[in-house]
């Protein structure tokens, strides 16, 4: 009501006296005081804007909103900004900012979304927080989920209490934890390595520094031993799954031994010196105990030397037997040898089929055929 007046230079209906002041024109105005005027209600009625007549934006007493056909229902403690942000709601204390964050959220509450079509699709999930271009995009109704990163996400629409961080990261189960992308996972095209202690982390999981695990089993001097599902536990070393410095105890001589399940030699060593072998065919019928006992063996074959330094120097002889410490100890290439005893045959290089029982028996003996 009230009178107005033409202007050409604006293209519009100007209020005339009293009236020239009462509201807010198309082009602005000029003289307002923000203490004094202002856009809004003066009663406990909501203010609302629209677009094209559909409603763009709110503030009511509880809920506030802000973009194109956001928050078009009234629920209590929510806020949304952005294009059709919270548009479908009807839970209560939801907050988005970003196009399309929680556009379809029905009965679902407490849930906080923040970029571009993160938790688009959920309904009725609760209590969950997405950060991120897209992020939990595929969680409808699962609740306290979090999703940090741009396309972080989970495997399932039901999921609870789950953690993605990380660009493309994608969590699969309920109360679990997954940090970074998987090549070839959720859109992924690299993995990612996760340091603790370092910038530049190498693996999986890098740490510099010490690292702490307790699973009730800790204890001074106990190791770290794994199950078939690589599951890591402490366990005392006279119970692990290996022969201890101390002895072993609960050993079942059936089952439990020392030795190789592949065909493979069995090497004893003292002072990382050889001092035992056990062999079969593949590695030429070689069998020998004792420290630097016939350690030289480079073609020599069906060898058996017990003792101290037994056939210590033989490389090529074969089909020897020593049996005592420094038995055929010099022998070299002499084969088809037997010593028993002390130093017997000791000085033997080159000999063949001799023969010596006794403690020095034949010692001095460089010769062939002889007993």
């Amino acid at each position: 009501p009230g009178f107005y007046y033409w202007d050409n230079t604006t293209s519009a209906w100007i209020p005339i006296g009293n009236n020239s002041n009462l509201g807010w024109n198309l082009t602005g105005n000029t003289g307002t005081n923000p203490s004094v005027n202002f856009i809004g209600t003066m009663d406990a009625q909501d203010l609302v804007f629209k677009r094209n007549n559909v409603i763009s934006g709110k503030i009511s007493t509880f809920n506030t909103s802000l973009g194109f056909s956001s928050l078009l229902t009234n629920s209590s403690g929510s806020t949304a900004f952005g294009y059709t942000a919270l548009q479908l709601n009807s839970g209560n204390n939801n907050s988005g900012f970003g196009n399309q964050v929680l556009r379809s959220v029905g009965t679902g509450g407490f849930n906080s979304g923040f970029g571009a079509n993160t938790m688009r699709n959920i309904t009725s999930g609760t209590n969950n927080t997405g950060m991120g271009f897209e992020a939990l995009l595929a969680n409808t109704e699962g609740n306290y989920n979090t999703a940090v990163g741009s396309e972080a996400d989970v495997a399932a629409n039901n999921l609870s209490n789950t953690t993605a961080i990380g660009a493309n990261a994608q969590v699969g189960a309920s109360n679990s934890m997954v940090l970074g992308s998987i090549n070839g996972v959720n859109g992924a095209t690299a993995d990612v390595n996760v340091g603790i202690g370092t910038t530049t982390p190498q693996d999986k999981l890098h740490v510099v520094g010490n690292i702490r695990m307790a699973d009730g089993n800790e204890a001074a001097g106990r190791i770290m031993v794994s199950d078939a599902n690589g599951t890591a536990s402490w366990e005392d070393v006279s119970v692990a799954s290996g022969w201890g410095l101390i002895g072993n105890t609960g050993t079942n001589p059936s089952t439990n031994f020392i030795g190789t399940t592949d065909n493979q030699d069995v090497i004893f060593k003292r002072n990382n010196r050889l001092a035992g072998r056990i062999g079969n065919g593949v590695s030429q019928l070689r069998t020998s105990f004792g420290d630097n006992a016939a350690s030289s063996l480079t073609s020599g074959t069906s060898i058996s030397a017990f003792g101290v330094n037994a056939l210590e120097e033989n490389t090529t002889g074969g089909q020897n037997n020593a049996f005592g410490s420094a038995a055929l100890r010099f022998n070299t290439s002499g084969t088809g040898n037997s010593a028993f005893g002390n130093s017997a045959l000791i000085a033997n290089i080159s000999g063949n089929a001799n023969a010596a029982f006794g403690t020095q028996a034949l010692q001095s003996n460089r010769a062939s055929m002889n007993a």
